[in-house]
């Protein structure tokens, strides 16, 4: 475990590196790591929003700007540690899959849209109503399955 903490430790300071705010951001970012890695249950299919990963960083209240920096720095394609998907609650009250490209297409050109009715909506009530969350990468539980066999 210490091999793979130590692996996602090294991608963040070479992330965050010249950064003013890197110290904050790399203790943030090494209580996350930390917490997640030793839960033993960990899956493809665990989920993390953003209030357990502020529980997680061990950060306080005032200090939200960097708990953002850090959960988006542990989600960049160069840690890959996180990776952020987003759902909604269907009418069934099931969680559906939003597809990413779909959300990015709807912030470039400013259009939203309910994902049940599909009436235009503001930006305010698309993200009241699709909502962010995190999950562990492919590259994270292979590297965890490899260590735990």
């Amino acid at each position: 475990m210490n091999n793979i903490f130590h692996l996602y430790i090294v991608k963040i300071h070479k992330h965050t590196f010249g950064r003013d705010d890197a110290s904050e951001i790399n203790y943030s970012c090494k209580n996350i790591l930390n917490e997640i890695i030793e839960q033993n249950n960990l899956s493809k299919d665990s989920i993390f929003n953003y209030s357990s990963l502020f529980k997680k960083s061990k950060l306080k209240e005032e200090d939200k700007d960097v708990f953002i920096q850090s959960v988006y720095v542990l989600a960049h394609i160069n840690v890959k540690f996180l990776e952020q998907r987003f759902h909604y609650l269907d009418s069934a009250g099931c969680w559906e899959e939003m597809d990413l490209e779909n959300i990015f297409q709807s912030y470039k050109e400013n259009e939203f849209y309910n994902p049940i009715t599909h009436e235009k909506i503001n930006e305010k009530k698309f993200n009241d109503i699709v909502l962010p969350y995190f999950c562990p990468t492919e590259e994270l539980i292979s590297l965890l399955k490899g260590v735990r066999q």
